[in-house]
Order: C-alpha cells, then structure tokens, then sequence
C-alpha cells in the first residue's frame, strides 16, 4: 500500500501539467463541439472527470485527509441549505441547478487539492508553472492558426472585432490572459535575469495577445502589469532594470497603438450603437409628448414603449411600475440597455420575493430566465428569446446563485490566502518581495479584478483550474520562502 502511494506520489506532477494542459484543449473541443456533431454533455463530463481523477489521486496519497472530510462536511451543508431554500417556491430544473453549484464548489476541493500536491511533492509547483506557461503557448498558437485560417469568430462577433480564436467566452479569456502574462514575464525574468531580449520577446508574445483580444480588461492591463513590474522588478532587485525596462517599454508601445487596436474600433462601434439606440427611444416616446431630449418621464405609457426595447423581460415578471421604480423613469440609453444592471435588478428582486433562505443559500439557476422579446439592432428585427439573466460579474453571481453562504466559502478562501500572503509580505518583505512571487501575487490580484467586473473565473469550469493553481502558488510561495528564512 506504501509503495503504490509513494508511485502515485511521484507522479503528482505529471497529473498536475496535464491537468492543466487539457483545459485550453477541452476549450477548443467545446468551441467544436457543434461542428464535430458531439453531444453537449460530453465536455463538462470530460472535464470533471479530470478534476475528479486529479482530486481523488491527491486525496489517497494525502497524509492530511481530515483537511478533504472537513470540506465535505462543509459542502454537504451548503447543499442541503441550497436545496431547502430552492424547494419553498419549487425546484423547476434540479440538474441544471446541481452543475451551476459544482462549477461554483469546484474551487474548493482544486484549491485544497493543489495544496496538498504541492506540500506532498515539492516539484508540483515546478509542474504547475510549467503548465500554465504551456497553456499561454498552446492560446497563443490557438489564436494565431484561427486567424490565419479564417475561422476567428472575433471577440465581439456583432462588431467583427477582436482575436478570439477558438474559445467560447470573450471574458473568461481575458482574465486567463491576464493571469498567465504576468506569470509568464516574471518566469522569464528568473530565468533570463537582467537580459533585456528575453523579456522583450516575452512581453511582446503577451502584449500582442492582450492587445489583438480587444476586451477594456485586456487593453487595460497591458499598462498595468507593465507599470506595476518595472515598479515591483526595480523593488525586488535592481540588477533587473534592463529586463524591468524592457517590459516598460514594450507595454507603453502597445498602448501608443491604441487607435489601432480592436478596442479602440470597438469603442467606437458602441459610440454610434448608443446614439442610435438614443434615437429609438426618443422616437418611441415622441407620440406621448415627451421630448427627444427628455432622459426622464413619468408618463408610464411613454416608459413601457422605450423599456420595451431592453427592459422587456424584466416588465413582464415584475411589472412596470417596480421597474420604473429600480431605474428612476429614466430614458437613457445606457441604463436602458445595461445588460449588467439590468441582470442584477432581475435577481436582486427575485431575492426580495424568495426572502431569507434564498440570501442564505442562493436562488434556483432555472428562475433566472424570462421567456421575451429582444430587439437586435445589429439585426435591426424583434427576436423571441429565452433571456438568461446570470450576472456579469462573479461575486453577485455567487451570491445570487448561492446565497451568502457561498459567497462567504469562495470570498474567504480567496481573503485568507490573499491576506496571509499580504501579512508574511509586510512582516518580511526582503524575504518574499522575489518576482517569482510578484508574478503569482500579479496574477492573483487580476483574479479579483476580472472576478468583480466580469463573470470570468470564479463560475467557469475552465476558469477554476486557474485560480486553484494561482492561489495554490501564491501561498506556496509566500509560506516557503517564510519558512527557509526560519530555518536559516
């Protein structure tokens, strides 16, 4: 027994790089899936068939298993609470609601297996860079073989924008990118030290893919992480301003083209759609007498012909007068037509009816749809559609989808390793400050970033193997180096 676990032991990193490795594979299966005529369940099979393989593998030969029962116990809890607060209206789709509570849960039991990897196998960690730097690669090329061969469906499909490659969601993208560009720079920077070609041809692989995706995230973060390394370089080791610099540079250049990006053309495409949508909603209340000018009324008769155009399904559930409530009679167009604002206002009411329990545990996945009609104005033609109002950002999602409870449970692993590593950094820094560090540090602050203003990692099955190996490696990082300096 001994022997086989000390085998399945030795290859913990290898489970752990192909753990990894797959995701983007599987990613591009997903966006294939329909093509190749493979039925839908078959991806969120395989892939929790990887997180359970490298989980269980973790488990037996773990010498803390008490850690994985305390998680069960933990997790079995918040789904008899969840399925007690869904069941007093009446569950309408229970299957579709036990996937969207696993893909949320899922972190949990990757984080600690991840730890425990790691701590069982030291060289885990040397395999968990790999596979990240390996996945930026295997993205890379993705994008790159999309674009030659004519088969990018673009970031912004509508718009014809942006350098999507074969993945299915444009944020979840963006945050991955984000992630593994800074761990990759500061990978090179410890492998390359002070060597100024190395880091340029990094930061202009990462740039570039940052740069042609076309997200504000994306765009955004080209500055940032170029900023913030040449700052967190310079504090660590100053024998590292050639390779400090070289990033500096590359990001500023990146950002200099900027009225030649995808962004920038897609900026200017949702310009002249606002305008237009303006227009539409002036000339629906127009016969009711209201100005083309006005950005409020309280003719309610005006309200329901401009809220038809993107508030529809939210009148239909909750009725005009609540809806008018929530957005103040206004007759703008960006409160009109903000999916964002108008998701979290569906929810947040579906919350006040259901009461306590549903802020306890979270509300049925399958009672956040309305069956209503959209109108596309790249179209320019009504559409019947299912509305589906999940939320755009991860952290009301988790707390629509599984109350407080949830929220708690994902927010407090992600405080708790965030701030331990904050702690032992303030305590130590000539110790932690390394850029091995900073990069893991980096891509776990755009974790929270992308986590608040998209829904991007945190409810994407894809996107939790990341954040696990990001959070796994920061507090790695930051408690090995504490305790080398201890033993010294």
């Amino acid at each position: 027994m001994q022997k086989s676990q000390d085998k399945l032991r030795s290859r913990l990193p290898l489970l752990t790089f192909l753990l990894l490795v797959l995701q983007p594979c599987l990613d591009v299966l997903g966006f294939w899936q329909t093509d190749l005529q493979l039925p839908d369940a078959l991806l969120p099979v395989l892939r929790f068939f990887c997180f359970l393989v490298f989980i269980l593998a973790v488990v037996i030969v773990s010498r803390r298993k008490k850690r994985f029962i305390l998680l069960a116990v933990v997790m079995l809890a918040y789904f008899a609470g969840h399925f007690w607060a869904i069941s007093r209206p009446g569950v309408l789709n229970l299957l579709e609601d036990i996937k969207e509570q696993l893909r949320a849960l899922m972190l949990l039991p990757l984080v600690l297996s991840f730890v425990c990897a790691i701590e069982e196998n030291p060289r885990v960690f040397l395999a968990l860079k790999r596979g990240l730097l390996a996945n930026l690669l295997l993205i890379g090329c993705v994008m790159l073989i999309s674009t030659l061969t004519g088969t990018d469906p673009h970031t912004y499909s509508g718009k014809q924008t942006g350098v999507l490659g074969w993945f299915l969601w444009p944020n979840g993208q963006c945050a991955i990118l984000c992630v593994l560009s800074v761990i990759a720079l500061t990978a090179v920077c410890v492998r390359f030290p002070g060597k100024p070609l190395p880091m340029l041809c990094a930061g202009l692989i990462c740039f570039g893919m940052l740069y042609s995706l076309g997200t504000r995230i994306s765009f955004a973060a080209i500055p940032a992480i170029g900023a913030a390394l040449f700052i967190c370089l310079l504090l660590s080791d100053r024998r590292l301003f050639p390779s400090a610099l070289s990033v500096l540079l590359i990001a500023l250049l990146f950002t200099a083209l900027y009225p030649l990006s995808p962004m920038a053309k897609s900026q200017e495409l949702t310009a002249q759609n606002a305008a237009v949508k303006q227009e539409r909603i002036a000339a629906a209340v127009a016969p009711y007498g209201v100005p083309a000018d006005a950005r409020r009324t309280d003719d309610p008769r005006a309200l329901a012909a401009a809220y038809r155009y993107g508030l529809q399904g939210l009148v239909d559930r909750f009725g005009l007068e609540t809806v008018r409530e929530q957005y103040d009679d206004s007759l703008d167009q960006s409160e009109i037509f903000g999916s964002r604002k108008m998701k979290i206002v569906f929810n947040e009411l579906l919350i006040q009816e259901n009461g306590v329990p549903s802020r306890l545990f979270g509300l049925e996945v399958s009672r956040m749809r309305q069956q209503t009609q959209f109108y596309d104005f790249y179209l320019d033609d009504w559409i019947d559609m299912d509305e589906v109002y999940s939320v755009e950002n991860d952290f009301h999602g988790l707390f629509f989808s599984g109350g407080l409870f949830l929220l708690i449970l994902i927010g407090g692993t992600l405080l708790y390793i965030g701030l331990q590593a904050l702690f032992v950094l303030i305590r130590d820094p000539k110790t932690v400050f390394r850029p091995e560090w900073v990069g893991f540090a980096g891509a776990f602050c755009f974790v929270l970033v992308t986590s608040v203003f998209t829904s991007a990692l945190l409810r994407q099955t894809n996107g939790l193997v990341y954040v696990a190996a990001v959070l796994a490696g920061l507090r790695h990082l930051t408690l090995s180096r504490s305790a080398d300096k201890a033993g010294r």
